[in-house]
């Protein structure tokens, strides 16, 4: 299993929006994956965790993911989404 979470700033969403962009990402970044989704607030931030299994159930792959690929698709997809709903997120400096 892989572990992905999602931290927001503080006071800027929900729990119940958390865990609607959780499960937007993971239809998105993790189709055919099995995944659970969890949502709770650690010193006073709201996260967003996502376990998965390894194995694709539909075509049977094994998930593989990198520095390269956390930047152009997991944080690309998880900003857009942040942004779609008027969130920000961390600019790369």
């Amino acid at each position: 299993a892989y572990h992905l979470r999602q931290s927001f700033k503080p006071g800027e969403i929900t729990p119940e929006l958390a865990l609607e962009i959780a499960q937007k990402f993971a239809e998105e970044h993790l189709a055919g994956y099995e995944v659970v989704i969890g949502v709770h607030v650690d010193k006073a931030h709201i996260h967003a965790h996502m376990i998965f299994n390894s194995v694709n159930s539909d075509t049977g792959k094994k998930y593989h993911s990198n520095a390269q690929s956390y930047y152009k698709q997991i944080r690309a997809t998880s900003d857009r989404l942040c942004r779609e709903h008027g969130l920000s997120v961390i600019m790369q400096g």
